[in-house]
């Protein structure tokens, strides 16, 4: 299981930033339970259905489990679907990032920008896993929609 941090900041960037989002997984904006249906938080295809129910995931106020706060989003690996639609995809930007002539498929819309960036903190849940304390994951690329 891995916990993503009370800090997971996305970011478009171009030349100036055009769009960005921290989110904090704190209250009010985030209550403890599952992350569907909170701050745009939700299933993906269509936009609109909800995270399967057998995934075990949710916003914590576990100790120990936020990288900065109180809370945390945090999602274990323990069932799997074989599909991506209903696994818990986070709010979309006003501008999206992709490649010229890219659609966005009902998601953002907005500007269409060259390049995403973001950068997660995550850490195992699990005593004794190869990531004890908290790593911070930048990712830096051209995404469509």
């Amino acid at each position: 299981m891995f916990l993503l941090s009370a800090a997971l900041t996305l970011a478009v960037a171009a030349r100036a930033r055009a769009d960005s989002r921290t989110i904090t997984f704190e209250t009010p904006t985030y209550t403890t339970g599952s992350i569907d249906g909170q701050d745009g938080w939700g299933g993906q295809t269509p936009p609109g259905v909800p995270v399967n129910p057998s995934i075990d995931q949710g916003v914590s106020n576990a100790a120990g489990m936020a990288h900065g706060g109180t809370q945390a989003f945090r999602m274990s690996s323990f069932f799997t679907s074989g599909s991506f639609g209903d696994m818990p995809f986070s709010p979309s930007l006003a501008d999206r990032a992709g490649e010229p002539g890219s659609i966005d498929g009902g998601f953002a819309g907005g500007t269409l920008m060259p390049r995403f960036t973001s950068t997660v903190f995550f850490k195992s849940a699990t005593a004794g896993a190869p990531i004890p304390t908290w790593s911070s994951a930048p990712t830096a690329a051209t995404a469509p929609g």
